[in-house]
């Protein structure tokens, strides 16, 4: 007799399980543990995890739009093509200095979502879309943003110290409100940076 497969509706803790399609839209998903768990083409649209943990995790194709993580935790999660706009990660459960909390996002939309004042040291956003996100006060410490879009995203008051934004392009940062000792930057984006001093770049066969 076949054991039944755990159920993510009504089963609470999950252990190196693999969601291929599963389709949680506007779902309630509360108080569950979820640890090197595998999500394949998933529908979380508008999906309610509240109080949930994930460890270790690997989001991949699936559709993240609106979801809420109110209280929720993650832990060494990646999440790979995945649609996350709109997503308010503020609202999840962060330890204070995050050094348990390394997130990837590659390839990914997140644009529209919000990372206010979280402790996100480590973050690696790669060739991602992130137009409109919210990183305002919030410590990225060594995060990576190479190839990434990050047209209209705000980082007043960030911690960027030994962050990486090579081959980034469209980001206004502020040397007078971040922290950038140590950050890493290309040209010709790197520029923008000096838009908080009033600074015009001419060429030299400008005309006088």
């Amino acid at each position: 007799m076949n054991e039944a497969k755990p159920s993510i509706f009504t089963d609470s803790e999950f252990y190196d399980a693999t969601f291929k399609n599963v389709d949680c839209r506007k779902q309630l998903l509360d108080y569950r543990t979820f640890e090197r768990c595998i999500f394949s083409g998933c529908k979380f649209t508008e999906a309610q995890f509240e109080n949930c943990t994930f460890r270790d995790c690997q989001f991949k194709n699936c559709n993240l739009h609106l979801m809420s993580v109110a209280r929720s935790t993650f832990r060494d999660c990646g999440f790979k093509s995945c649609e996350a706009t709109y997503v308010n990660w503020a609202l999840a459960s962060w330890s204070a200095k995050g050094l348990l909390h390394h997130l990837t996002f590659e390839e990914c939309n997140a644009s529209n979502s919000t990372f206010i004042g979280l402790p996100l040291r480590k973050l690696r956003m790669v060739g991602c879309i992130c137009r409109e996100v919210d990183f305002s006060e919030s410590d990225l410490s060594e995060a990576v943003f190479h190839k990434t879009d990050l047209e209209g995203s705000r980082f007043g008051k960030c911690t960027l110290a030994k962050a990486d934004f090579r081959g980034a392009h469209h980001y206004t940062i502020s040397p007078l409100d971040c922290v950038l000792k140590g950050a890493q930057f290309s040209l010709p984006e790197a520029v923008a940076l000096l838009a908080a001093f009033d600074i015009r770049i001419a060429s030299l066969d400008e005309s006088v």
